[in-house]
């Protein structure tokens, strides 16, 4: 008596098959009677696994080890040779807003962000994903002899379909964000350039929750000439606004960046630096540069 499980499939058949040939190689080193068969129905390629019971194993056990060994290839096989597929069907699915050129972008955002690893005391995502798929293959193959991979990963694989849509939409979401905040650099830039320089230079103090202080050259402070009577604004807008626009609009050939607190966002000095791009420099530590809380 056999025990035997056949696989079909349409797509990838020779890295399906080489995978199932490589696990039944490994049971045949254990000692264990396998073979692989291949025949074609249509444009399906049928790979049948068979373990033959002579290999004296307890009663269920050989389908057991078949069951798991074919299960083991498959997840491999999904991960590594469909999953591209699947989040470039998602990815016309869920952005279809988004020119071809911007669809592309967004699918290779989404296939790096699968190989990330979210802590290094946990399994990589790329684990995480495949042992859901092998358990997934398992339960399915403990009562079917008989599994047709297309159809297995379009409706046995819903979970993981979502879990790759949710991945596509917060990339198209980061994505979105990240153009319109290009766009809005480049627009800054063009006032920038449209005035041309004001000032040699400006030195900017920033503080806790983004306040800041002006000064030139000299030291001496530019934030009471360049406010006047509206310095009661800082108190009700955005900091890092304000400073942006009054950087614009002194447009100076450099400026030199003092961080007197730790509590000052990257976000504010990021944008400082890409409107002001080759022109920004940090200070290493001066006077300026003042311990506040």
């Amino acid at each position: 008596m056999t025990h035997s499980i056949s696989i079909a499939t349409a797509e990838h058949p020779a890295a399906v098959r080489q995978r199932l040939a490589e696990e039944l190689l490994q049971l045949k080193r254990e000692g264990l009677d396998v073979n692989l068969s291949e025949t074609h129905r249509g444009n399906l390629t049928l790979l049948g696994c068979d373990i033959s019971s002579r290999t004296r194993l307890p009663p269920g056990e050989a389908q057991l080890i078949l069951r798991y060994f074919i299960a083991n290839a498959l997840a491999d096989v999904i991960v590594n040779h469909w999953q591209e597929n699947l989040v470039r069907e998602l990815v016309r699915e869920e952005c279809r807003h988004f020119t071809a050129e911007e669809r592309k972008e967004i699918t290779d955002i989404v296939l790096k962000r699968l190989d990330e690893t979210w802590d290094a005391n946990q399994p990589t995502p790329y684990l995480q994903r495949r042992n859901q798929i092998l358990k997934k293959l398992v339960e399915y193959l403990e009562t079917s002899h008989f599994l047709v991979l297309e159809g297995f990963i379009r409706f046995r694989l819903g979970e993981y379909r979502e879990e790759l849509r949710e991945l596509v939409n917060r990339a198209a979401d980061d994505y979105a964000v990240e153009k319109e905040y290009q766009e809005f650099i480049r627009l800054l830039r063009y006032f920038v350039d449209l005035q041309g320089p004001q000032l040699p230079e400006v030195q900017v103090v920033l503080s806790a929750g983004d306040r800041f202080e002006l000064f030139d050259a000299e030291n001496r402070a530019l934030c009471n000439e360049g406010f006047g009577d509206r310095s009661y604004l800082l108190e009700e807008l955005n900091h890092g606004d304000i400073l942006i626009s009054t950087l614009i609009a002194l447009s100076p050939t450099h400026i030199t960046l003092h961080q007197a607190s730790s509590q000052v966002s990257p976000e504010l000095t990021d944008t400082i630096k890409d409107v002001f791009a080759g022109r920004v420099d940090f200070c290493p530590g001066c006077p300026l540069c003042r311990p506040q809380s």
